[in-house]
């Protein structure tokens, strides 16, 4: 069943490895794409990703397989925007660039942003934690 949108979403890992990863990259791949056609890029290197435009497809075929790897397919980092003059404007005008609506980040305090206002309640466009 597909939802009346697509989004593209760039989804990240950061904050070091751990065991896991890999499956949760491969779900949030699958069933966005099988279940609501979302098209996925993952940022890689942790928040270095986005913050350099630094990027590689998701989708079936490149997520097929992973599960036994170890790490990230994605890479990490312990790069933090936040003590980063201009860095999350600078996320935020990179995510623009490669039409990425949502980010989701796996690890590192669970940070997300979604500038898809109209369609996201949730988010509501801005910077997003479980704390808060």
């Amino acid at each position: 069943m597909f939802l009346e949108f697509q989004m593209r979403i760039g989804v990240l890992t950061g904050g070091g490895d751990c065991p896991g990863l890999n499956a949760v990259i491969r779900a949030v791949v699958r069933k966005g794409v099988k279940e609501y056609g979302h098209e996925f890029v993952g940022f890689r290197d942790g928040w270095k990703g986005p913050l350099e435009g630094l990027t590689m497809p998701l989708s079936l075929e490149t997520t097929r397989g992973i599960l036994p790897r170890g790490g990230t397919i994605l890479g990490s980092s312990r790069t933090n925007p936040f003590k980063i003059e201009g860095g999350v404007e600078r996320i935020k005008e990179n995510l623009e660039k490669n039409r990425n609506r949502c980010l989701n980040c796996n690890r590192w305090r669970r940070y997300s942003w979604c500038g898809n206002k109209a369609r996201c309640p949730r988010c509501e466009g801005y910077w997003r934690s479980k704390d808060n």
